[in-house]
């Protein structure tokens, strides 16, 4: 049986160490972020920080659209001094920030800190992949099989990540609603303590790869300012802020909503399930989050080759209607709408999602090729990052709205107080003590939370981002008719 082709490409020993740091690098950012709402609105007494949801919206908006910024000035001085030198700089700005991170107590300090790992991120992210880049130059064959690993290996970190750091998180006892085990503190550590050894990693067995020379920064940006008057890029990346914007949902708040209005009983009950993978009787959200990851490492060679057999904006198109509608379909995955199909409805949702996405950011690399003069295509594909960045911003501010559609720990407190008056100390409750306190006055949760779902319609919240989206959808197909010419070079 012949071997694939790829198996004997000589990729080479700086290839397979950038690859490795992109994974641990990757398993420290999803170790936080994949529950970041969790921990930045989640209860003090648990170690959390117990923000407003329009606090975290605003540390899961700015942060990250200050990330995608960064690469644009980093990447310049990378070339310049060199990439073994920014790789290290950046760990130690990642390790720092991480560590600082298990020491704030409130809103401003997580902030300032958070910032100092997205400085890092964004030292490392321009670095990464231009050795990727550089050690994969000889063909474009070789180019696109190395970075389809690089893709590959991004997910990876964004499945073992979570899986990892989610068993010392805290478990809250189903009875009490107390913490019985686990730290949120210890997610940071563990960060940290994956940049430490991705510093002498670097040190000791990345091997600086030719570098190619660099314009100054300030004729890079006079350049961009220059590209972005052409409508035909500048409109697609304000059309693609709306996928974007909507496509971040899934890590804003999905840890909210599996947390709050999910049932995921039934699969914290396998015996196959370490009890430190769950918490007050649920699956911890991280783990059924992560069908994500594991989707696309899965099925993404399978999918990509399919539709690289299609035109590109009626692929995007397609794909990022299937993701919407699988958005939308969110607001029925509650117990409440669905009963016992629920949790099914939402592993199945997830993977749609997963199926979805990969079809669509290949397809968006490859049409920013496209509409890219001939000597500007790597510099067109960094410019996606401005509609990354812009998602990223529009997207934590509906984190806010999360807290006022969905936000079941609020909608507790104001049934306790409502029906029984003053309660101590109810400001320092979680979701589960709430509900051991509402049972314990005689309250059906099931019959309550049927009554809070018509009363509150936490629903509408999946609704609304899947309409932003929508329109981004409605927006590429109008765009798509105006610039028919990216479409005669496409098969089908």
């Amino acid at each position: 049986m012949r071997k694939p082709r790829f198996l004997s490409m000589n990729f080479g020993q700086t290839f397979w160490s950038a690859n490795f740091m992109e994974l641990i690098e990757r398993m420290a950012w999803y170790s936080y972020f994949t529950i970041a709402g969790l921990y930045l609105t989640g209860n003090i007494n648990e170690g959390a920080l117990g923000l407003t949801h329009e606090q975290a919206g605003t540390i899961l908006g700015v942060v990250p659209f200050f990330l995608y910024f960064v690469p644009l000035v980093t990447g310049t001085i990378g070339e310049k001094i060199g990439y073994k030198r920014m790789l290290l700089s950046s760990f130690v700005v990642l390790g720092a920030g991480y560590y600082l991170c298990s020491t704030a107590t409130g809103y401003w300090s997580f902030f300032g800190y958070f910032m100092l790992v997205a400085l890092g991120a964004g030292m490392f992210k321009p670095i990464i992949s231009a050795t990727i880049g550089q050690t994969t130059k000889e063909s474009n064959e070789k180019r696109s099989v190395g970075y389809g690993i690089f893709y590959a290996v991004v997910n990876l970190g964004g499945v073992f990540g979570p899986i990892i750091a989610g068993t010392f998180r805290p478990v809250i006892d189903e009875a009490t609603g107390e913490k019985v085990s686990g730290n949120w503190d210890t997610l940071f550590y563990i960060a940290a303590g994956y940049m430490v050894v991705m510093f002498f990693w670097a040190l000791f067995f990345f091997k600086e790869p030719p570098r190619q020379g660099t314009d100054p920064l300030g004729k890079k940006l006079r350049e961009m300012v220059t590209d972005l008057r052409d409508p035909k890029l500048s409109i697609l990346l304000l059309i693609l802020v709306g996928y974007w914007t909507n496509y971040v949902q899934f890590f804003n708040t999905m840890s909210l909503w599996i947390t709050e209005w999910a049932d995921t009983s039934a699969l914290a009950a396998l015996p196959f399930i370490p009890h430190a993978w769950t918490s007050a009787g649920q699956l911890k959200a991280e783990y059924l989050i992560n069908l994500n990851g594991v989707t696309i490492v899965c099925l993404s060679v399978w999918l990509t080759s399919i539709t690289a057999k299609y035109r590109i904006l009626k692929t995007m198109n397609t794909a990022i209607l299937i993701l919407c509608l699988s958005v939308a379909a969110l607001a029925f995955t509650s117990p409440v709408a669905t009963g016992s199909l629920s949790l099914w409805l939402l592993m199945s949702l997830i993977i749609v999602f997963s199926s979805a996405e990969i079809c669509v950011n290949p397809k968006s690399n490859e049409l920013m090729a496209k509409i890219a003069p001939p000597d500007k295509v790597a510099t067109y594909q960094g410019y996606m990052f401005f509609s990354v960045a812009g998602g990223f911003f529009l997207g934590g501010k509906l984190v806010g709205l999360y807290g006022h559609f969905a936000n079941k720990v609020t909608m507790y407190r104001n049934a306790l107080t409502g029906q029984f008056g003053e309660v101590p100390d109810i400001e320092t409750m979680n979701l589960t003590r709430l509900g051991v306190e509402l049972q314990n006055r005689g309250v059906d949760l099931s019959q309550l939370d049927q009554q809070l779902w018509a009363d509150y319609k936490p629903y509408l919240y999946w609704l609304i981002c899947a309409g932003i989206g929508i329109t981004s959808v409605i927006l590429l197909a109008i765009y798509r008719r105006a610039v028919p010419k990216l479409e005669e070079t496409s098969r089908t």
